[in-house]
């Protein structure tokens, strides 16, 4: 019962996931694992890491989120996810650094900064920034983005990233002299300015209770409790499944180039995303359902020049038919080096 047959060196999972109407629904999850070459294919890693059931986090309080559930049928596009750290060639130590990633038309600009303050002079004379330390590196990490808990005092947090430093409700009470430690990764379109605020820059998962993603959980209220509960409210959105920044959110199917930009100290390189097609075939008591399974999740190691890519097909289970198990394999693969 419930088993996969995987025809393919990655690794797979079947599971059971309800829908936003509580109908039951099989899905087949794959996760393929691959090492980046320099001649710009990608190959099969040794080692394929399993399936991700649950949400991975960065430490035991839970408070960054590195990666969600590899079990997301209802995910309408493709989440796109970065990690890894800002570094320079052969680790040369910066006090500013481009850094960019490219993914077909996508292209995604910030840099990164060593530590630097804000200081707010007496009287009107205004703000002082104190000059970048040099870092040899720094981690793509919300903790390195503008927000944080209000940094001179009160118990309010910024909703678009409750992690991050550098973030105050009122500037103007800040001490003359007192410095605030700055964000150390930002857009340079839009560069921080204490007048007008830049919205965060990161590159990795977005929790589910931080903005922008907590806008599409629905409305859990007294009317949700008495008609619909435990049901998802009937104004969830499925781009809450959603994990990546919205601008990673993308339409992309495999074989688009890739280029990496200030996150590997070997410098820039270039690789095409592999494309490969997955068919799934399911027995449900007399039935043979074959479906293709669709891309849902492309993360890059920036640093270590690996690649994850994550697949889920499904298919909605009745009553009087139980799922006895899938058998996946692939149709087609183009991109990655076998040896």
């Amino acid at each position: 019962m419930w088993q996969v047959d995987n025809k393919t060196p990655f690794a797979t999972l079947g599971y059971f996931v309800r829908d936003r109407d509580g109908f039951e629904h099989w899905v087949v999850a794959l996760r393929a694992t691959f090492n980046i070459r320099d001649d710009g294919l990608v190959a099969l890693s040794e080692t394929q890491e399993s399936v991700h059931i649950a949400p991975a986090y960065a430490d035991d309080k839970a408070g960054e989120l590195l990666a969600e559930s590899d079990i997301a049928p209802f995910r309408p596009k493709v989440d796109l996810t970065v990690s890894g750290a800002a570094v320079a060639v052969n680790q040369a130590p910066f006090r500013e650094l481009p850094i960019s990633l490219t993914v077909g038309n996508f292209e995604k600009k910030a840099v990164a900064f060593g530590r630097r303050w804000l200081k707010r002079k007496g009287g009107n004379a205004g703000w002082s920034f104190e000059a970048s330390e040099q870092t040899i590196t720094v981690p793509l990490s919300w903790s390195m983005a503008l927000g944080g808990a209000d940094a001179f005092g009160g118990d309010k947090v910024y909703p678009l990233n409750p992690i991050g430093k550098g973030w105050s409700t009122n500037y103007d009470d800040i001490w003359p002299d007192t410095p605030l430690e700055l964000a150390q990764i930002e857009d340079p379109a839009h560069p921080f300015d204490v007048k007008r605020l830049p919205s965060p820059v990161g590159f990795g998962a977005i929790q589910p209770g931080w903005q922008p993603r907590l806008v599409h959980a629905g409305t859990y209220d007294g009317e949700w409790e008495r008609g619909r509960a435990p049901l998802l409210p009937l104004d969830f959105s499925e781009q809450f499944h959603q994990a990546a920044p919205p601008d990673q959110i993308l339409d992309i199917k495999g074989g688009e180039p890739v280029t990496v930009v200030g996150l590997n100290a070997e410098g820039p390189y270039t690789f095409m995303l592999p494309q490969i097609i997955f068919e799934a075939v399911t027995r449900m008591g007399m039935r043979r359902d074959s479906h293709r399974l669709r891309l849902i999740g492309v993360h890059i190691e920036a640093t270590k020049k690996r690649l994850s890519m994550i697949w889920n097909g499904s298919l909605p289970c009745s009553d009087d038919m139980s799922v006895d198990g899938s058998m996946v394999m692939f149709r087609q693969m183009a991109g990655v080096r076998l040896r």
